[in-house]
């Protein structure tokens, strides 16, 4: 396994499962930038295990930037090989998480 860094965009809402032991796990789809274009997948699958994976589900969401810290492993299906990244540490980088009516308070409060 190899321990990574990476800034991704994330693609799809988080989804939450749960283990036999009640153990929360968030899958989500990210996309990241590769060193070199055209070789290879840039989608990264993300595992976020227990109290990390519920402010994942909490805080995060489509085409929000996030830092993460992880273990890199290659999966294979009987479809296609896939990278997976078992997330450590999750940082926000750059979040859209204004909707249009808290952005219109702000212009407002702005320019009184």
């Amino acid at each position: 396994m190899n321990y990574c860094n990476l800034i991704v965009k994330i693609l799809e809402s988080p989804y939450e499962n749960y283990l036999e032991n009640k153990t929360s796990i968030v899958q989500v789809f990210v996309k990241f930038s590769p060193v070199k274009k055209g070789k290879g997948n840039d989608i990264l699958n993300l595992l976020v295990w227990g109290n990390l994976a519920k402010d994942v589900l909490k805080y995060y969401k489509i085409n929000d930037y996030i830092i993460v810290e992880g273990f890199l492993s290659l999966r294979k299906n009987s479809k296609s090989d896939y990278a997976q990244l078992s997330v450590r540490k999750v940082y926000p980088f750059v979040l859209n998480t204004l909707n249009i009516n808290e952005t219109s308070l702000l212009e407002e409060s702005h320019f009184r």
